[in-house]
């Protein structure tokens, strides 16, 4: 049997690995899941008391509670698999019969597919059977959510002759789905790490890198390096629309690249973090 990948050997794994995640994590990640139904009852109640009138949560409500359950999500991540860091269990991890290459993609397939849309699931058939039953709800964000797409690409589209950005709603979401990726990646890999304050030390080495960038750019534009730059940006006042729309395009090309290379490092550290983990 092939001891870096085996189709059987991985399918058995990640039965087991999920049965795992999932007797640990279920309960939060419905939790999270459910907060529309706490929004939606402190909502009604605190109508009934201060107005005497039944009323529910507006959409934006909805949809920044969504965010704020999505933001605990991601920090969610540093528990997952944070056992890994505790003796015992970090052990039995590492003495299942499996590769570490299959226990990585295992772990990415929990962690950036499964989970996610298991949260985003719950979250969603709730929102939509709150805006089913009670008529003051404003219509699902899932409704909503395909209004914009159409906007948007109809926007696109109108004025494709003037400017054309080359990406509509669908590459957006995919954009926003890299950025997701990055932080679940990054918090997991912060949870396998450390063995105390994952997050808080995971937010501590952002503060830190954005410090250091923030203080790096400073000097960059004190020392004159970007001088360059800004009399090409300043010169696009007076530039053909298709010099513009070619920098616009190659400066979202470049931050998706950039994005892609930031989840593929993220996923390599994790891969040889599995790789390196003892006890």
């Amino acid at each position: 049997m092939n001891e870096t990948f085996s189709a059987g050997r991985f399918f058995r794994f990640f039965l087991f690995d999920n049965k795992q995640i999932w007797s640990r994590n279920t309960r939060a990640v419905v939790t999270f899941g459910g907060l529309g139904i706490i929004l939606y009852v402190v909502t009604v109640l605190l109508g009934l008391i201060f107005t005497q009138e039944w009323n529910g949560p507006s959409l934006w409500a909805r949809v920044f509670t969504l965010a704020f359950a999505s933001l605990v999500l991601v920090f969610y991540q540093t528990r997952t698999y944070g056992y890994l860091t505790e003796p015992k269990a970090g052990s039995a991890y590492l003495m299942l019969p499996a590769s570490r290459l299959e226990k990585f993609i295992s772990m990415m397939v929990i962690t950036l597919i499964e989970l996610p849309l298991a949260f985003f699931g719950i979250y969603l058939c709730v929102d939509g059977l709150i805006a089913l039953i009670d008529p003051t709800v404003e219509g699902a964000i899932i409704t909503n959510i395909s209004n914009i797409y159409s906007s948007f690409n109809q926007f696109v589209s109108s004025n494709a002759e003037a400017v054309d950005l080359g990406i509509g709603a669908a590459g957006l979401t995919f954009q926003f789905w890299v950025d997701t990726c990055i932080y679940l990646l990054y918090f997991l890999l912060c949870g396998i790490c450390f063995k105390k304050h994952k997050i808080a030390s995971g937010l501590a080495i952002l503060i830190g890198l954005s410090l250091l960038i923030t203080i790096l750019f400073g000097v960059s534009i004190h020392a004159g390096l970007f001088n360059g730059i800004t009399r090409m940006l300043q010169g696009l006042s007076d530039a053909p629309v298709e010099k513009t729309t070619s920098l616009i395009n190659w400066i979202v090309n470049s931050g998706f690249v950039l994005n892609g290379l930031t989840v593929i490092g993220l996923a390599t550290g994790i891969y040889f973090r599995i790789k390196t983990l003892k006890h």
